[in-house]
């Protein structure tokens, strides 16, 4: 079974290539999807006309079905009940340029393990059992944490971050990194040299069962993925961040604004467990745009009213001043 995180990545900037993928995932909306091969070679297709990907078209699909899992992953679409590609509210208003930064921002910071694609026949292998986590928020916190010098090592980001299980082994995996940290600033060597370790992760986290799983292959395996978590990070702001040589650092200047962001996601959004209904369920309230009530998909309903709204942000600040001050004299 999977003991590290993973995300499918034919692509990894969430910005520039996400529309693309969207608008041309809304071309096969109704479409049959599992099963349907001509369908995965259509979506090949329109991403090489779209210049997403490069020319030419597998036999089998095998491209498309790797770049709609990218779009499924972040709960841009889901086959409904009867198979069929259905787009989510966040997807279409991307489409309608609405917040664009603020929608794939919030489709990153609410991606969780476990969720809805992640059960499903079409990912493998499986998660084990015991993941609870949000992967980007947890990363973003080890970035606005003075210790570590708001900065993580591509190394570091594979041996510590990717086995991470749940939000609560944040304090360990600081006191992991910094014990690392300090080591080299004794002995002289990287993590990358430090053999007994990587070994060992190998013996413990390889689910690939391959005859060269020593640590160095593993570790060259799990960089890729590091790669992709950094670069994917970076689209939560990219005045954020900057990255060179292999480490991603928060800016200073931008320490509060992150925290302050965590902090916003963390009391808004929740873990969603629809995952254990099934990936329609879960996908349809991850899928939700920032303007709609729970209930305006599932109805099928417009985007609420303007009097809904403020009612709603009246309600929430309410909400905000009765959690920081919960004893409020009814009488005053």
């Amino acid at each position: 079974m999977r003991k590290t995180m993973f995300i499918t990545r034919p692509t990894r900037d969430a910005l520039t290539s996400h529309y693309k993928l969207i608008e041309a995932m809304q071309e096969l909306e109704g479409t049959s999807w599992t099963g349907n091969r001509e369908a995965h070679r259509e979506l090949e297709r329109l991403l090489t006309a779209k210049k997403v990907k490069a020319s030419g078209v597998s036999n089998d699909g095998s491209g498309g079905r790797t770049w709609a899992a990218l779009a499924r992953t972040f709960g841009y679409w889901y086959p409904n009940s009867n198979n069929q590609v259905t787009i989510t509210p966040v997807a279409l208003a991307i489409l309608a340029g609405e917040f664009v930064h603020q929608h794939v921002q919030k489709q990153i910071l609410n991606y969780q393990i476990p969720n809805g694609y992640v059960l499903t026949s079409g990912f493998s292998p499986k998660y084990e059992p015991g993941y609870r986590i949000f992967p980007f928020r947890f990363m973003l916190k080890l970035l606005t944490i003075d210790e570590l010098e708001h900065k993580l090592h591509r190394d570091e980001i594979s041996l510590f971050f990717l086995p991470t299980k749940t939000d609560l082994e944040l304090p360990k995996v600081v006191e992991t990194i910094m014990y690392y940290r300090n080591l080299k600033e004794e002995d002289g060597l990287d993590l990358c040299e430090r053999s007994g370790l990587l070994n060992g992760y190998a013996t413990s986290h390889d689910h690939r069962r391959r005859s060269d799983s020593d640590g160095v292959n593993f570790l060259d395996y799990l960089s890729d993925s590091s790669l992709t978590h950094m670069i994917i990070m970076e689209s939560v702001n990219y005045y954020w961040f900057s990255r060179s040589d292999g480490l991603i650092e928060l800016k200073k200047e931008m320490v509060k604004n992150a925290q302050q962001l965590i902090n916003d996601f963390d009391s808004r959004y929740h873990f969603n467990a629809r995952f254990k209904i099934s990936e329609e369920s879960f996908a349809r309230h991850y899928g939700l745009d920032l303007f709609r009530s729970k209930n305006t998909f599932r109805h099928g309903q417009g985007v609420v009213t303007r009097a809904q709204k403020r009612d709603a942000l009246l309600k929430q600040t309410a909400e905000k001043i009765l959690h920081i001050s919960p004893f409020i004299d009814n009488n005053t």
